[in-house]
C-alpha cells in the first residue's frame, strides 16, 4: 500500500513539472513544438496532404494548430485531475471532500500556470486558457466518479450473488 501511495505521489509530482517546464518554454519554441506536432497529425489525416502547396499547407497547420493546443490544455488538466484524486484516494477522505480538493487545487494550479508565464518571453496569461483547463478537470473527475460509482455497483451484485 505504500508503494502505491509514493508511486502516485511521484506521477502527480513528475506530472506538475511536466506542466510547469511546458509553460517556461518561450512563445517560439512552444510554437515550433505545437506547430511540427500539427503537421505530423495533418500529413496522417488530411488525405494528399504532400501534394498540397506550402502556402495551402500552412493555413491547414495554423488553423489546426489554436484546436491542437487547447485540446492539450484539456487533456493535461484531465490527467492532472486524475492523478491528483488517485492520491487523495490513498487516504481517508471522504468522497466529497476528494472531489472538490482536486478540483479547487487543480484549478489554482491551473491560475498559477497561467500567472507563470507573465514572466516567459513572448507568453502571457490566457484567462481562456483557465476555464479551458476547468473543463479538463471536470471532464477528469466526471470519468473518475462514473467509474467509481460503477466498480461499487459491480462489486454490491457480487457481494449480493
Amino acid at each position: 500500500m505504500r508503494q502505491r501511495k509514493v508511486c502516485f505521489w511521484i506521477l502527480l509530482i513528475f506530472w506538475m513539472a511536466l506542466i510547469f517546464l511546458c509553460s517556461a518554454q518561450a512563445a517560439v519554441q512552444s510554437d515550433a513544438l505545437s506547430t511540427g506536432l500539427v503537421s505530423k497529425i495533418a500529413h496522417f489525416f488530411i488525405p494528399q496532404y504532400d501534394l498540397l502547396s506550402q502556402a495551402e499547407k500552412l493555413i491547414y497547420i495554423n488553423q489546426l494548430n489554436g484546436v491542437i493546443r487547447k485540446l492539450a490544455h484539456i487533456f493535461i488538466y484531465f490527467v492532472l485531475s486524475l492523478l491528483l484524486i488517485s492520491v487523495f484516494n490513498q487516504y481517508k477522505f471522504r468522497h466529497n471532500r476528494k472531489v472538490i480538493l482536486t478540483f479547487l487545487i487543480c484549478l489554482l494550479y491551473a491560475i498559477t500556470d497561467e500567472l507563470h508565464q507573465v514572466f516567459v518571453p513572448g507568453r502571457g496569461p490566457g484567462f481562456l486558457d483557465i476555464g479551458i483547463d476547468a473543463s479538463g478537470i471536470l471532464l477528469g473527475l466526471g470519468i473518475f466518479i462514473l467509474i467509481k460509482k460503477y466498480l461499487n455497483e459491480n462489486i454490491k451484485l457480487c457481494e449480493i450473488k
